[in-house]
């Protein structure tokens, strides 16, 4: 198989191989399979000069959380470090064991609302337990795991939709353009979510894009993940059917919670293995920003109702930040959408995105009519 090949060859890593029919791995199957589903239309995109998107995606097995996207042989890459969506599951599934956290899902009375084990962030804690070889048991379950068993599933969703964030942006990189824009000018193809290191990479490596193109962007990138994964929620194509059963405001608020839960937990992934991201990434508090003006700046196309899911959203991570202090409080969220200073720090990179847009488009995809 060529993503495989890609792997072995370029990574000198392995994949990590996942199957509906292994009730270990059939989460992350399903989440790469939904992606591939919803990225069904770059079957027929091209750019420019003619070139197919020519997707692969899959995921490495590498203990460090990360996902990247690239390009070799005439494929766009898109991938995930397998360590990464099982943080992400681990996480989402704790926020459903705080009882006011979304409370019209299945009967949170059930729920203890138990402290992170060893006070760790949730998916942090999975990361450093199984790579010193424990491995979960009840204790585990208690702390981490929902009672009930809907708000087990619904932690299990959430799960997926903060994958699919991940995902999307990975994909963005590829058909808005960015991994070819690299590319062509003589840089390394190979865009990270977080900094590479040595476990991720084989041989040499081209120069990476200046910090200011490198950051913009991962601002684009975000814009496009963030977009996306709500207008799959606002037009009703959700392709995993335990979703498409949450009525669209769920739906719709999950997908936002994912959205800035994620861009959290990478900052919690660059603190854990001690990463340098700024050379390359935004401040995390620009990339909260980016999301929070994409959402004002497509409200009318969203619907107005946007408006207020995203306000019960905002609420929702004070039901989960008094078991995770680091975690986002609302009067701070709050305060941060109407921050002049943050918005004009934002604002600053606006014109060398703008440069940047009209310079990929030659480089980005798109579906021929």
């Amino acid at each position: 198989m060529a993503f495989e090949e890609f792997v072995r060859k370029e990574l000198g890593a392995t994949t990590f191989a996942t199957s509906l029919d292994d009730p270990k791995t059939q989460l992350f199957h399903l989440s790469r399979q939904s992606f591939e589903d919803l990225s069904a239309w770059t079957k027929d995109a091209r750019n420019a000069a003619g070139e197919p998107v020519a997707l692969l995606s899959g995921y490495v097995d590498v203990m460090r959380p990360n996902a990247f996207a690239d390009r070799w042989q005439g494929h766009q890459i898109v991938a995930m470090n397998s360590s990464l969506f099982a943080a992400a599951s681990e996480f989402a599934l704790f926020c459903f064991t705080q009882p006011s956290f979304f409370p019209d899902i299945g009967d949170p009375s059930k729920e203890t609302g138990p402290s992170p084990i060893d006070d760790r962030v949730p998916g942090i804690w999975l990361l450093d337990y199984t790579a010193g070889g424990g491995h979960v048991g009840d204790a585990h379950s208690d702390q981490v795991i929902p009672k009930d068993t809907d708000r087990y599933f619904a932690g299990l969703w959430l799960g997926q939709l903060m994958a699919r964030f991940v995902w999307l942006h990975e994909l963005a990189h590829a058909v808005n353009g960015h991994v070819n824009y690299a590319g062509r000018n003589g840089l390394s193809t190979r865009l990270y979510e977080l900094p590479m290191d040595a476990i991720e990479t084989s041989g040499p490596q081209p120069m990476p894009l200046d910090p200011e193109t490198s950051k913009c962007l991962e601002f684009d990138a975000d814009q496009s993940a963030f977009y996306g994964s709500l207008n799959i929620q606002k037009h009703d194509i959700e392709n995993i059917e335990s979703i498409a059963a949450f009525d669209r405001p769920t739906r719709t608020q999950l997908a936002l919670f994912a959205a800035y839960a994620m861009i959290w937990l990478i900052e919690q992934f660059e603190g854990w293995y001690s990463a340098n991201a700024r050379d390359s990434h935004p401040e995390p508090s620009l990339r909260l920003q980016n999301l929070f003006r994409t959402l004002a700046t497509t409200a009318d196309e969203l619907g107005a109702e946007i408006v207020t899911h995203n306000s019960m959203v905002i609420d929702a991570f004070d039901a989960v930040q008094a078991a995770i202090p680091k975690l986002y409080v609302a009067r701070d969220l709050r305060a941060r959408i109407q921050d002049a200073e943050l918005m004009d720090a934002l604002k600053a990179y606006d014109p060398r995105l703008d440069v940047l847009k009209a310079e990929l488009k030659t480089d980005q995809f798109s579906a021929r009519p």
